[in-house]
This record gives structure tokens, C-alpha cells and sequence, in this order.
């Protein structure tokens, strides 16, 4: 009897710990799926209105690359570059993003881009791109398909949200040589470069900055398509649109704001 009492005991600790186990198993799969049936191909939550092309060729703006998937193939429209091969694209959501994975279509031989990297905050220019801490960088191969998909670090990507709204540009000319305003471009975050508080960097945005630094030895840079997938969710209340005028300031001839808003016509 005392035997069987043992094995009795034995018995239900081993139970004990296979359902344990069991449970933790089963929830984290259950997370794994939910998130998996959330993600999602993210063109219809970006703000294209004011997304943010510097150096970029006014004929091939950001909106030639930064289309709906379905027009992932086409080639009649593109993003380039004009003064030389680097770009800045900053694209604001309309609302906050768990960045998954991204598609970068080139098949443009020397111009496609080669070191491409990701900055989650949306006060990026030519004078600060090389000082700030870089959430991730990528390398990327000649003629990148546009299928191809480059996961990204999760971690890096979760929890970044919006502390300040993402002002509209309004301009009332096309200067050659513009910045934001300085009350709208916060001073600049010091840091290691590719290093940053929980990987936000210490302040929460809802923008994605996009700096292609080098091509693959071409004069300027093309980009066929590009795309970002993940889990989007909606503001809890309304964003305050700010409206503010571009005033040509010192810089980098490059940081030449062309918004989307502007070649739209909006």
C-alpha cells in the first residue's frame, strides 16, 4: 500500500508538471497565431499625405515606391534619388505599428540600395542622419526582388508609439534648400550609434525613418517598391494637426523637403 501510495504521489506531481507545461505551451501558440493572423501589409496605415522624401528626384518621389501590394510589380513608377545615391524617407502612420518584416524591390543593378537603415523617429535630416543611434541596418543584395521579405528585430520594433502628433507640412513655396522650422525638430538624442533605450530610442513615435546610405556603386539610387508589414492599431483619441510654414534654413543642400501633400497637390 505504501508502494502504491508512492507511486500514486509520483504520479500526480508528473500530471502536475505535463500540465503545467502544457498551459504555457498553449498560450504562448495561441499568441504566436493571433499575431500571425494580425499582420498585415501596411500601405493603407501610412499617412501618404506627408510622407518625407529629402534628396529625392521631384519626377520619382516616394509614392512611385510606396504603393499598394497588388502594384508591387509595377515598374511604371519609382522612387530615385537626385543629387547623389542617399535617401531620406520618413513615413508616418495613422496610427502605431509592431514592425514585422519589409519588401525593397530594386532590379536596378548599380542603383539599388546596399546599406538601408531603419530610424524609429521621424525628425531625420542630412545635417543629424550620421549622429543619431540607428535601430537597425540592413544590407541588402543587387536586384532584391520584390517578394523578398527581410524580418526585422521584433524587439526592437514593439511598444514604439507617438508621443507628439505628426505635423502636416504645409509649404507656400519650393525652396531649394529647406528644414523644418525649429520649433518642430527636437534636439537631437545622443547616443551610440545603432544603440537605443528599449530600441525607441527613449522617446515613443509612430514614424519610420528610412536612410539609404549607400547603392551598389550607381550615381543615384532607384527604388521599384517598398513596403512594411506588420500589426497596426488605431489612436485611442484623435491626433492634433499641426500646421507650420517651411522657412529656408542652413543644411545640406539634400534636405530639399519634397511632402507628399505638396506633389499631390493637397
Amino acid at each position: 500500500m505504501d508502494g502504491g501510495d508512492g507511486h500514486g504521489h509520483g504520479g500526480h506531481g508528473h500530471g502536475h508538471g505535463h500540465s503545467h507545461d502544457h498551459g504555457h505551451d498553449c498560450v504562448a501558440e495561441h499568441k504566436e497565431l493571433q499575431e500571425h493572423h494580425e499582420e498585415r501589409w501596411l500601405y493603407d496605415c501610412i499617412d501618404t499625405a506627408n510622407i518625407r522624401a529629402l534628396n529625392a528626384d521631384p519626377a520619382h518621389n516616394a509614392l512611385g515606391a510606396i504603393k499598394p501590394y497588388d502594384k508591387r510589380r509595377d515598374t511604371d513608377t519609382w522612387l530615385e534619388s537626385d543629387a547623389d545615391e542617399q535617401l531620406i524617407i520618413t513615413i508616418p502612420f495613422t496610427g502605431t505599428v509592431r514592425l514585422k518584416s519589409f519588401s525593397l524591390g530594386s532590379g536596378a543593378g548599380e542603383q539599388g540600395p546596399l546599406k538601408v537603415k531603419f530610424l524609429v523617429r521621424d525628425d531625420v535630416d542630412f545635417d543629424n542622419v550620421e549622429d543619431l543611434p540607428v535601430t537597425q541596418e540592413f544590407e541588402l543584395p543587387r536586384d532584391n526582388p520584390v517578394d523578398a521579405e527581410h524580418p526585422v528585430r521584433v524587439a526592437k520594433f514593439n511598444r514604439c508609439t507617438n508621443s507628439r502628433p505628426i505635423a502636416s507640412r504645409r509649404t507656400t513655396s519650393t525652396p531649394s534648400r529647406v528644414r523644418p522650422a525649429s520649433p518642430t525638430t527636437p534636439p537631437a538624442i545622443k547616443g551610440r550609434r545603432g544603440r537605443g533605450a528599449d530600441g525607441c530610442f527613449s522617446r515613443r513615435v509612430r514614424a519610420l525613418t528610412v536612410f539609404v546610405d549607400t547603392n551598389h556603386g550607381g550615381d543615384t539610387t532607384r527604388i521599384n517598391y517598398f513596403a512594411l508589414k506588420g500589426i497596426f492599431s488605431h489612436l485611442k483619441t484623435e491626433p492634433v494637426v499641426a500646421e507650420y510654414e517651411i522657412k529656408p534654413m542652413p543644411g545640406d543642400v539634400r534636405n530639399r523637403l519634397e511632402t507628399m501633400g505638396g506633389a499631390m497637390g493637397m
